[in-house]
């Protein structure tokens, strides 16, 4: 637990003494003004369904780059900017549901806020799945993060690998699959992606990007 006190210099008044699980801090610097956020936000209530995860998830993603840094090396400095929010009334789109999907934040709020990418996690299909297919979900969804910050569509070049390797019902409830992250675990290619140097080896093309600004 943390204490979060705010004390007028000039007054001794505390005009703010709260406990705390966390911290989310934005103040314009007395010497020049200019915004400095301070932030080491775990989790919170957002809504009544939208709270914020980053106690869980966060150590996953890490994980996750760690085991797979050929790929996803270039998170590494980039995940810290990530802030995952699980959201308890949406359902997405029926026909296509996206239980774990990443987004781009909109440039005002990313300035105001610290954070670049919003990793949304959708109970109502996290709660069906193993933890196994939750690590693959999340694997995809970074997948999606170029290494110049944009956010690509999943397109099958981009995860083609994961049902070769899975099986194309990798993601049902029924379905068993492995620890990715176990060490002897690889991914397997398609044939005709074999040759790729690089997921990311390739001029992307503008049908390929996502524009998802929240």
């Amino acid at each position: 637990m943390k204490r979060i006190q705010i004390v007028d210099t000039e007054t001794g008044n505390v005009e703010v003494s709260e406990n705390a699980n966390g911290y989310h801090l934005v103040f314009p610097k007395r010497a020049d003004t200019t915004m400095k956020i301070v932030k080491h936000l775990d989790m919170g209530m957002l809504t009544s369904s939208k709270v914020i995860k980053t106690h869980y998830y966060a150590p996953i993603v890490e994980k996750i780059i760690k085991k797979f840094e050929p790929t996803l090396g270039h998170l590494e400095e980039m995940q810290r900017l990530i802030i995952y929010i699980q959201d308890a009334a949406s359902k997405g789109n029926k026909k296509q549901p996206t239980p774990v999907e990443i987004k781009k934040i909109n440039a005002f709020a990313s300035d105001f806020l610290g954070y670049s990418y919003l990793m949304e996690f959708k109970a109502c299909y996290i709660d069906q799945m193993s933890h196994n297919q939750l690590i693959v979900h999340i694997y995809r969804e970074l997948l999606r993060i170029h290494p110049d910050g944009s956010i690509l569509k999943p397109t099958e070049k981009l995860t083609g690998h994961i049902p070769h390797t899975l099986g194309r019902d990798w993601d049902t409830t029924k379905a068993d699959i492995p620890n990715i992250l176990e060490q002897d675990f690889q991914w397997r290619f398609p044939p005709k992606l074999v040759e790729q140097l690089s997921i990311y080896d390739i001029e992307r093309e503008d049908d390929e990007l996502e524009d998802n600004d929240e």
